[in-house]
């Protein structure tokens, strides 16, 4: 963008700010980016800016809610009307124009755990969103002779949280999710909504989640330091804990010498970079959560079913998803952490997918594309609730999540969800 002219109107200098500041705070990342380069940039000084904005998480919050406020205003357009389940088809399909709100949105969320200026700031725009959106929802459900039981509260919110866990597995450049996919499903989910006829099912009975594995940075003590794998896993577990709670970005290799009594010597002798950590992290965290899942040779599975189990299990992931924004946010101005994180992600949904077609009693190479597809949507949700979360919006609990992602798979027609898919009868893993 050319610099402004000495002679611009301060609203003029008001808007290129505000455009310019998106596509830096999108590309480089809101933490990487200073005043004084937006000041550089449009050729005005640091004081012109503070003459409109506090700091910089004001400039952030007026940047998002005018992008919000923009997709607001075009999907409108197209509302007046439109059947519902039609006006959803278009916007999946847009998805592509809105990936740099997307990119607003994961750095805000990443920020706005540990700023609370920012996350009070940016809240109420997105419950605004939200609310605007339910309140169309639940005008369509009447209309239409939706069930009334229906909680489009909780509709919105799932269905909105899945595009924004997109923008998280963006950030690392590891998407897999088809636009025009999702936009089938979900509008075909909607629309079998209509009519008032049967009731959607619920899932099965699912075994009660456990508690969490402990993560206390103090368990390997009992190994003794000397012991170089106890002090790794008590480094990794005591990031785990500060990154999640007080930020990445935020967080030091002192500060986690500070919490754990190891000297940053030690930490380096363990890992490249605070960046390396954070990876170590997360795999670790995610690799936890796959062994907890039932064993292929036990009880007979089905793959919606051992997804069901894996989505009734929500409440437990909260730090996870709180790691994995942080990573997400990371990845987008850290080239380690981007090459590191694609490779973590990409072999997690590989594993995940591997496992659920597993349990099909005749798996073939189109239905583990399938299962795959599935298998994204529910971790782009995951994600994206994670998202919500760090700006403090309530989110449903895991059975409403639950059953709301069963009954979108099962309305979808898919054969790979039917209460017939289980694992083959030796109980061993068929190969697709």
């Amino acid at each position: 963008m050319p610099p402004v002219a000495s002679g611009a109107e301060p609203g003029e200098n008001r808007a290129r700010l505000l455009e310019l500041s998106a596509t830096l705070f999108a590309s480089q990342g809101y933490a990487q980016v200073s005043l004084r380069q937006l000041a550089a940039e449009l050729g005005v000084s640091t004081g012109a800016i503070y003459s409109n904005f506090r700091n910089k998480a004001d400039l952030l919050a007026e940047v998002l809610g005018a992008r919000v406020l923009e997709d607001m205003e075009r999907s409108q357009r197209s509302r007046p009307g439109q059947w519902l389940p039609d006006v959803v088809r278009e916007s999946f399909l847009r998805m592509p124009e809105r990936a740099e709100m997307r990119s607003l949105l994961l750095e805000a969320g990443a920020a706005a755990r540990t700023d609370t200026e920012l996350r009070e700031r940016v809240r109420p725009t997105l419950k605004a969103l939200i609310d605007q959106w339910i309140e169309d929802y639940r005008a369509w459900q009447t209309f239409a002779h939706v069930d009334p039981e229906i909680d489009m509260g909780a509709v919105v919110t799932v269905l909105w949280a899945s595009e924004l866990g997109i923008g998280v597995l963006e950030a690392q450049d590891a998407v897999r999710a088809e636009p025009e996919w999702l936009a089938e499903v979900i509008g075909g989910y909607l629309e079998s909504l209509a009519g008032g006829g049967d009731q959607a099912p619920t899932f099965d009975p699912l075994p009660a989640p456990t508690a969490a594995r402990a993560t206390d940075p103090t368990d390997s003590t009992k190994l003794g330091l000397a012991d170089e794998s106890a002090t790794r896993e008590r480094l990794i577990d005591a990031a785990i804990e500060l990154f999640a709670e007080r930020g990445y970005a935020t967080s030091t290799v002192r500060d986690l010498a500070r919490s754990t009594g190891v000297t940053t010597g030690s930490i380096y002798g363990n890992f490249d970079s605070k960046a390396t950590l954070l990876v170590a992290a997360i795999e670790a965290r995610l690799d936890r959560d796959l062994e907890d899942l039932p064993a292929a040779s036990g009880e007979p599975v089905s793959p919606g079913g051992l997804i069901m189990f894996h989505v009734n299990r929500f409440d437990l992931r909260a730090r996870l998803r709180a790691l994995l924004i942080e990573g997400a946010a990371a990845a987008r101005s850290e080239p380690d952490v981007h090459e590191r994180l694609r490779a973590v992600s990409l072999r997690h949904e590989e594993r995940w997918v591997a496992e659920c077609t597993s349990r099909l009693a005749t798996p073939t190479a189109s239905s583990a594309q399938e299962v795959g597809r599935f298998v994204t949507l529910v971790w782009c949700t995951e994600l994206g609730l994670g998202l919500l979360e760090a700006f403090d919006l309530p989110v449903p609990d895991s059975r409403t999540i639950g059953t709301l992602l069963l009954q979108l798979f099962q309305r979808s027609g898919s054969e790979l969800f039917a209460a017939s898919a289980a694992p083959t009868a030796s109980g061993e893993q068929a190969r697709p």
